[in-house]
């Protein structure tokens, strides 16, 4: 499957492998920068490295990260997760929103 990320238009392709069944490759231009790649591909598909394999070339403490805060009825505040994608973080709190609660919920870098 050939697909672009929205944001920034970078082609990826995606396949899996008969003789592997074990998951999806996905490729990028050899001119992209890997890390550049990764960060665009999480956000495109709001997935972070939690989600899948990272090839162990990629270190994923050079990703950036983004930190789910909650505060509550006291005006204590506490951090809940980290995020690897920003897209994800804030589907995250969204769904903590949604549930109602008096507590506020967004999105910082870590």
């Amino acid at each position: 499957m050939l697909f672009c990320a929205p944001a920034s238009g970078r082609p990826f392709v995606a396949f899996d492998r008969l003789e592997h069944p074990c998951g999806v490759e996905v490729h990028f231009q050899r001119e992209d920068s890997p890390r550049d790649a990764v960060v665009d591909l999480f956000e495109t598909l709001a997935i972070d490295d939690g989600d899948v394999g990272l090839h162990p070339d990629l270190n994923p403490e050079e990703l950036p990260q983004w930190a789910l805060w909650r505060e509550d009825d006291n005006n204590n505040r506490f951090e809940i997760e980290r995020y690897r994608c920003y897209a994800k973080a804030v589907e995250r709190a969204r769904i903590f929103t949604a549930r109602g609660h008096r507590q506020f919920y967004w999105v910082d870098p870590a």
